[in-house]
């Protein structure tokens, strides 16, 4: 978030960080954040999230040796790059499709790889969700 100087950033476990509130993990000020636009809009929840983008997304969490998470990832990265797919490296392994992408990245604090993906469209996700599943079976078990 410094880096980027972003105002808001979040986590898929339900963490939120403010620029506000020094970059901090902040479960109230994400309350009170949904209030405000609720309160804002004069609409309830349940009609805002109406209007979400519709999105395919699906969060895996493969079982891993614990020695073995880290050099597996880094592999990984250089096959990917090597095979010429364009990849993030920020925070683990992401890799960019044409309306999608697939992260994969080491926990740091249990034997597992996680691997989050999505795509804003159902044929795409379908060949995502078919990549993901290609790179699991090599997973060191």
């Amino acid at each position: 978030m410094r880096d980027e100087s972003a105002a808001l950033a979040g986590e898929l476990s339900g963490h939120y960080y403010f620029k506000e509130t020094f970059f901090a993990d902040d479960a109230i000020r994400a309350s009170l954040t949904v209030a405000e636009i609720v309160a804002a809009a004069g609409r309830g929840v349940a009609e805002l999230v109406r209007e979400f983008p519709d999105y395919h997304a699906e969060n895996v969490r493969v079982a891993v040796k614990d020695s073995e998470k880290f050099a597996f990832i880094a592999s990984l990265q250089e096959e990917l790059a090597r095979e010429g797919y364009a990849l993030d490296t920020l925070d683990g392994v992401k890799v960019l499709f044409e309306s999608g992408w697939a992260l994969f990245r080491a926990s740091n604090t249990e034997p597992k790889i996680s691997i989050a993906y999505e795509s804003k469209d159902a044929d795409e996700f379908n060949r995502i969700r078919d990549f993901v599943h290609s790179v699991v079976e090599r997973v060191p078990q």
